[in-house]
Formats: structure tokens, sequence, C-alpha cells
């Protein structure tokens, strides 16, 4: 009986200090500039559609409203380096996969507060939906969507990223 007491004890005690954890892990976290407004936005928004962002609402309104867009050929925590794909006529181009030109490629580092999303394109309807992301779902060869601004260097600093993906 007195183990039973005993256990009930300390799970109660693993349980509170558990919850402290999570309470001080979050109130620091909203603290923070970088992750205060994220989290705000994520919490209201839940995990999928995030609307809150101004998405634009179909691939057309997309690719128009960023800068850049190319597929990945090195990545990090801090930026990636990118084949761009040119648009002619409706029709998009990109070097093969090993036939990249190294002076093609254009260094992305990524702002302090860039926001990444997934953005999800159903070719039959034209609409995209959008879903969470973060840094560490940047691959080799996925296809970049990038709002932001050159700088005197000739990096482009992002902002926004999308990552997008293609639904049947």
């Amino acid at each position: 009986m007195k183990n039973k007491i005993f256990l009930i004890l300390i799970g109660l005690v693993l349980l509170i200090l558990a919850g402290l954890f999570l309470f001080m892990f979050y109130t620091d976290m909203t603290n923070q500039p970088q992750y205060g407004n994220m989290l705000q936005k994520l919490s209201n928004e839940g995990d999928q559609t995030n609307t809150s962002y101004n998405n634009p609402k179909n691939s057309e309104d997309l690719f128009g409203s960023c800068k850049l867009n190319g597929v990945v050929r090195e990545f990090s925590n801090y930026g990636c380096n990118i084949t761009p794909i040119t648009n002619i006529d409706n029709v998009s181009y990109s070097s093969a996969p090993g036939h990249e030109d190294e002076f093609e490629q254009v260094n992305v580092s990524y702002k302090e507060n860039c926001l990444f999303q997934m953005a999800y394109a159903n070719l039959q309807s034209e609409k995209i939906s959008y879903g969470n992301a973060s840094v560490d779902d940047i691959k080799k060869d996925s296809e970049l969507i990038i709002c932001g601004e050159y700088d005197e260097n000739n990096t482009f600093k992002a902002d926004r990223i999308f990552i997008y993906l293609l639904q049947k």
C-alpha cells in the first residue's frame, strides 16, 4: 500500500514539473521577437492552412508575388544555392541536375525572421493550399518560390520562402 502511494506521489510531482517546464518554455518563446508573432499566428490558425499570412490564392498570384524561384542545389540552416527557373511563354526551364552552370546559381540567405511555408499546388483546380514548414524541410532538388531582395553583394536575402509541391 505504501509503495502505491509513493508511486502516485512521484507521478504527480513529475506531472507538475512537466507542466511547469512547458509553461516556462512557451512563456520564454513568446517573449522572443522572432518567435512570439509566429506562435501567436500558429495558435490562431491551427496546423495547416495559414490564411493570416495573406497567401496568394493560385499559382499565378504566388509566382507573381515573389521575385525568385528555382531548384535547390546546396543548402544549410542559413541559406542555399539555387539554379533559377526561367519562364518563357508559360514553359519553365532549368538546368538539368549535374549540368548547372556555377555562375547561373543564386546564393540565397535566410533573414532572421524568414517565414517558411509549404505550397501545395493542385493542377486540376489551379488552387494552392498552404502548410507549415521550416528550414529543415528544404532539401536538394526542392523547388522554392522566394520573396525578398538582393543585397549589394548580389546575395538574395529571403524573408519568405514557399516550398512548392505539385499535387495530383
